[in-house]
C-alpha cells in the first residue's frame, strides 16, 4: 500500500506576534500599515461607488460599509490583515432585493436595509453557535460555481453603463440577448471611456514599472475618467464632436452623489418583513455575505505571511454586528473582501491597523475629494466592475475546475447554470442536489445503500501504541457527512503519528480531502506526523491531490513542443526531465517571494548537480497568485532552487528601482556598499543578519554579480532561489539559468570555504 505522505515542517517555528492594540506593535508596524491602508483605500473608493450604483443604491451606501468595516469592524474580529467592506456578491441580492420589494416609488432599497440587518442578526447568532465551520462544507465546485454565476450576472448588468445606454432586460439570460442592441446604441463617449479604462485594468498587473503597479488598478482608471471628463467637459450637457460623430455628453453619465454625501440616504423599512420576498432576501444575504466572507476570509488566512489563523466564528459574529450597524446608517453589508485583503497583504500590512488606517483614508477623501468624486464617469466604474466580473468567471476558472477533475468542472457548470436559470438559492440548492447525485453514480451502487453509507460513515480512531493513532475509514465521506469526521479529528492529540486509512472507503470527495490536507499542515506545524493511507488504490480524473477518488481511468498527457526541447535539453546533459504537474510545493513556501504569493503547482521539472560543488539544483516552472478570488491575479514563472551542501547568510537581492528608494520610508531596508557603487545602485540587497551578510559579499562575489544577468535572489541558508522573469523561460533562458548558477555556486562554495561556514547536517 503507498502512502499520501504529508512531511512534517520539522523547521516550523512559531514567531510571537504581539497584540495589535500594543503600543510596541503599533510603533514597530505604523510605517508598513500606513502605507498598506492608503493603498487600499485607493481602490475602496471607487469599488464601493461602483458597487453601490451597480446593486440599484444610493452611492454612498458602498463608502458606508468601506469606512465603517475599517473603523468598527477592526476590533470586532480577529482576522489580522483582512479588510472590510461591501462584496461583489451582494450586488446581485441587492439589486434583486431593490426589483422584488420595490413598490414602484423608488422605496425598494429601504426595504432591503431592513432584510440586511435581519441577515445580520442571523449572522450574529451564527457565529455565537458557533456554526461558522460549517462554511467548510460546501462542496468546493458549488461555491465556485455561485461566484461565476455572479460574475456574470455583474458583467451583464454593467455592460450596459460601460456602453453609455440603459438595459431594458428583466433577467440576466434577456440582458446577453440585448447586448448587440447595447451596441449599435452606444455612447462614443462612454464607449472610449470604457476601452481605455479596459486596458488600464489590464496592463496594470503586467507593467514592470513598480510605482504604477503600487497604486491599485482603480484608482488609475479613476484618475483616467477624470481627465477625460475634464477634456470632454462631460459635466455639462452639450454635443461632443468626436472622429465625424455627434455625441451628447452630460452629467447624467456620472456618479450623482449629493453635495452633502449623507444627505439623502433611506432607513430601514420593516413594513414587508412579513413578506415571503422578504425574507428570502434576507436569507440571500445572510448566506451570500457569510459563504463569500468565510471564503474570503481562509484565502486572506493562507496570505499571510506570518500564518495567523483566523477564528471564523468570531469573524462571523463580526461581519453581523457590523452589517446590522452599517444598514441602520444606510449602508450594504460588511464581510472580508478579497480584493481589498490581498492589496492590503502585498503592501506589507503586519497588523489590524492597516484596516482601521484604511477606513480614515476613506473618510478624509470623501470629504475632502467630494467635488471630485462627483465627476467620476459611470463608464469608468462599470469597466472595474464588469472586470472583477469577468475574473470570477474567466477561463481560467472553468480550467482550474477542470483540473481537479471533470466531476468539479461539471459541478461548477451546472452550478452556475441553475443559478442563471433560476435565481440565487434554487441554483445553489441544484448544484448541492446535482453533487448528491454525481456521488452516487460514480460508486455504481443503489441508491438506498449509497444514502445509508452518506448518514452512517464508519470512522474509527485506534491507538495501536503510544505514539501512533491510526483512523480508519470505511462506506463513503463527503461534504454530507464530513462534520462526523472533523469533530473526530479535533480530538486527536497533538504531537504524534497519525496515519487515516481510506483504503476501504468506497468515495471520498473534494471537500474531504481538501479538509484533510488542510488540518494535515496544521497538525505538522505542531510537531506532528499525519499520513494518508489508501489513496494510491483509488483511481481519479485528475492528479490533483483533492480530486473525488473513485474507479476511474486517465491517459498519460502529451508533451508540448517545449516541454519535447526540455526533455532534450536534460537527456544531453545527462538530467531528469519530469513534466507532469506536482501540487506539493512546500519545499518552496519557507522563500519569503511566495510567503504572499501561494504557489498553485510547479511543473517541467529538470534535476541535475554541479559536481565540482555538490550542488544539487531543480528548475522548475512555477504557478503562483498574487491575491486571491477577485483579486487573484496568476503568474507564471521559471526557476532554479540550488540544494547547497554548506550553510550561507540569509539574503535577498533584486534589481533596484525608485519604489524601492520611496519604500525605504516604509521600513525596508538595503544594505550598500560604498566601494561598489554600481553594485549597490543595480540591487537592493535585505538580510537578518546586515553583518554576516556584508562580511560575505566579498569583492569577488560582487564582482560576478556585477558583470552577469540580473536575477532575483533568495537564500535560506542552504536553499538559494533564482529566477529572472514573471514569466516562463525559454530554453536558451533556461540554459543562461544553469550556466549562471552553476558559476554562482562555485563562487559560494569559495566564499563559503573561506568563511570557515559549516556543512549542512545533511550533507557533513
Amino acid at each position: 500500500m503507498v502512502a499520501y505522505y504529508l512531511k512534517p515542517n520539522t523547521q516550523a517555528q512559531v514567531t510571537e506576534v504581539k497584540p495589535y492594540y500594543s503600543w510596541s506593535s503599533i510603533r514597530e508596524n505604523w510605517r508598513l500599515d500606513l502605507v498598506a491602508g492608503l493603498s487600499v483605500a485607493l481602490v475602496a473608493l471607487p469599488l464601493g461607488l461602483g458597487k453601490a450604483i451597480a446593486s440599484g443604491a444610493p452611492p454612498v451606501a458602498g463608502l458606508i460599509p468601506a469606512a465603517l468595516g475599517g473603523l468598527l469592524t477592526t476590533f470586532l474580529r480577529s482576522s489580522s490583515v483582512a479588510i472590510n467592506g461591501p462584496s461583489n456578491g451582494l450586488i446581485v441580492v441587492t439589486l434583486t432585493g431593490v426589483t422584488t420589494l420595490g413598490d414602484g416609488g423608488g422605496s425598494g432599497f429601504s426595504y432591503v436595509l431592513a432584510a440586511y440587518i435581519m441577515a445580520g442578526v442571523m449572522q450574529l447568532i451564527a457565529g455565537a453557535f458557533k456554526l461558522g465551520r460549517y462554511g467548510d462544507y460546501m462542496p468546493s465546485a458549488v461555491i465556485s460555481g455561485m461566484l461565476a454565476a455572479i460574475g456574470v450576472i455583474i458583467m451583464v448588468s454593467q455592460v450596459y453603463p460601460a456602453l453609455g445606454t440603459t438595459a431594458h432586460s428583466h433577467s440576466t439570460l434577456e440582458g446577453i440577448l440585448e447586448i448587440p442592441e447595447g451596441i449599435l446604441h452606444a455612447n462614443g463617449i462612454a464607449v472610449l471611456i470604457t476601452v481605455i479604462s479596459l486596458l488600464v485594468m489590464i496592463l496594470h498587473p503586467r507593467t514592470r514599472w513598480r510605482a504604477f503597479h503600487f497604486i491599485p488598478a482603480p484608482m488609475w482608471v479613476m484618475v483616467v475618467g477624470l481627465g477625460l471628463v475634464y477634456a470632454f467637459n462631460i459635466a455639462d450637457k452639450h454635443t461632443e464632436e468626436l472622429m465625424g460623430f455627434s455625441i451628447n455628453v452630460g452629467p447624467e453619465f456620472l456618479i450623482d452623489l449629493p453635495a452633502k454625501v449623507w444627505e439623502g440616504l433611506p432607513s430601514p423599512n420593516f413594513g414587508k418583513i412579513d413578506t415571503v420576498q422578504f425574507w428570502v432576501v434576507a436569507f440571500s444575504v445572510f448566506l451570500v455575505a457569510s459563504l463569500e466572507g468565510l471564503l474570503s476570509t481562509k484565502a486572506v488566512d493562507k496570505l499571510d505571511p506570518q500564518q495567523r489563523r483566523t477564528n471564523l466564528n468570531r469573524d462571523l459574529s463580526a461581519m453581523g454586528i457590523s452589517t446590522i450597524l452599517s444598514a441602520l446608517i444606510g449602508g450594504m453589508p460588511i464581510i472580508t473582501v478579497i480584493l481589498r485583503s490581498s492589496i492590503n497583504v502585498s503592501h506589507g500590512a503586519k497588523t489590524r491597523w492597516s484596516n482601521w488606517y484604511h477606513g480614515v483614508f476613506l473618510l478624509v477623501m470623501v470629504f475632502g475629494l467630494g467635488a471630485l468624486i462627483q465627476r467620476i464617469p459611470l463608464a469608468a466604474l462599470a469597466t472595474i466592475l464588469v472586470f472583477s466580473g469577468f475574473k470570477l468567471t474567466s477561463p481560467k476558472v472553468f480550467r482550474d475546475n477542470l483540473r481537479k477533475g471533470w466531476e468539479q468542472l461539471a459541478l461548477f457548470i451546472a452550478t452556475l447554470l441553475a443559478i442563471l436559470l433560476t435565481g440565487l438559492l434554487p441554483g445553489i440548492a441544484i448544484g448541492v442536489l446535482v453533487t448528491i447525485l454525481l456521488h452516487w453514480a460514480k460508486t455504481g451502487i443503489p441508491f438506498k445503500t449509497f444514502w445509508r453509507y452518506i448518514q452512517d460513515p464508519h470512522i474509527r480512531f485506534l491507538n495501536e501504541d503510544e505514539n501512533n493513532l491510526v483512523v480508519r475509514v470505511k462506506g463513503m465521506v463527503n461534504f454530507v457527512n464530513l462534520s462526523r469526521m472533523v469533530k473526530g479529528m479535533k480530538t486527536l492529540p497533538q504531537q504524534k503519528h497519525v496515519v487515516v486509512d481510506f483504503s476501504h472507503a468506497r468515495l471520498i470527495d473534494y471537500t474531504t480531502l481538501e479538509y484533510m490536507h488542510e488540518y494535515a499542515e496544521a497538525y505538522n506545524r505542531n510537531g506532528g506526523e499525519f499520513d494518508l493511507t489508501g489513496l494510491a488504490i483509488h483511481r481519479t480524473s485528475s492528479a490533483h491531490p483533492y480530486a473525488l477518488h473513485v474507479l476511474e481511468t486517465k491517459r498519460p498527457p502529451r508533451l508540448s513542443r517545449r516541454q519535447q526541447r526540455l526533455k532534450q535539453m536534460a537527456a544531453e546533459n545527462y538530467w531528469t526531465f519530469e513534466p507532469s504537474i506536482v501540487w506539493d510545493t512546500s519545499t518552496l513556501r519557507s522563500f519569503d517571494f511566495f510567503a504572499r504569493r501561494p504557489i498553485e503547482y510547479k511543473r517541467n521539472m529538470i534535476f541535475g548537480q554541479y559536481k565540482d560543488t555538490r550542488v544539487h539544483w531543480e528548475v522548475a516552472d512555477i504557478t503562483f497568485d498574487e491575491g486571491a478570488l477577485t483579486g487573484q491575479e496568476v503568474y507564471y514563472t521559471t526557476i532554479q532552487v540550488l540544494n547547497l551542501p554548506f550553510e550561507i547568510p540569509e539574503f535577498v537581492m533584486v534589481k533596484e528601482g525608485f519604489l524601492d528608494k520611496l519604500l525605504q520610508f516604509a521600513g525596508a531596508d538595503d544594505i550598500d556598499f560604498e566601494r561598489f557603487r554600481e553594485f549597490s545602485n543595480r540591487f537592493v540587497l535585505q538580510g537578518p543578519d546586515e553583518d554576516a551578510v556584508r562580511e560575505f559579499f566579498t569583492p569577488e562575489l560582487i564582482g560576478y554579480f556585477e558583470v552577469s544577468d540580473v536575477y532575483h535572489l533568495e537564500c535560506k541558508g542552504a536553499q538559494l532561489l533564482v529566477f529572472r522573469y514573471l514569466r516562463l523561460a525559454s530554453n536558451r533562458e533556461v540554459e543562461s539559468m544553469i550556466e549562471f548558477c552553476e558559476g554562482l555556486s562555485e563562487r559560494l562554495a569559495a566564499e563559503s570555504a573561506g568563511n570557515g561556514l559549516a556543512a549542512t547536517p545533511s550533507q557533513a
